[in-house]
């Protein structure tokens, strides 16, 4: 039994201190790192993209209801919802419609 683990060791310790095939390790475990902030990358420019579609969107349409309202020049047309909108921001100041 003596005969076996002093063979068994000196094994065990020259795998421990071979460096063979470490590179294929260390480039499986570093692909996937890669490739996962690579995807994370994508994701956000995907985010950053549709996030200014949707706020060019916003503001088109901000444009063209402002547009709609200037056209209009008799002020019965407008709703009353229409015409407290206009009153509460015409001199700059945001005045709250419920006092």
């Amino acid at each position: 039994m003596t005969h076996e683990s002093t063979s068994f060791a000196p094994s065990v310790r020259g795998f421990l201190k071979s460096t063979d095939g470490v590179f294929s390790i260390l480039t499986a475990i570093l692909s996937v790192v890669i490739i996962s902030f690579v995807g994370i990358a994508v994701d956000l420019g995907s985010i950053v993209y549709w996030q200014r579609r949707l706020q060019a969107a916003t503001d088109t349409a901000a444009i063209a209801a402002t547009f709609d309202l200037a056209q209009r020049v008799d002020r019965n047309e407008l709703s009353c919802r229409e015409r407290c909108f206009i009153g509460r921001h015409r001199d700059g100041r945001n005045r709250r419609l419920y006092r």
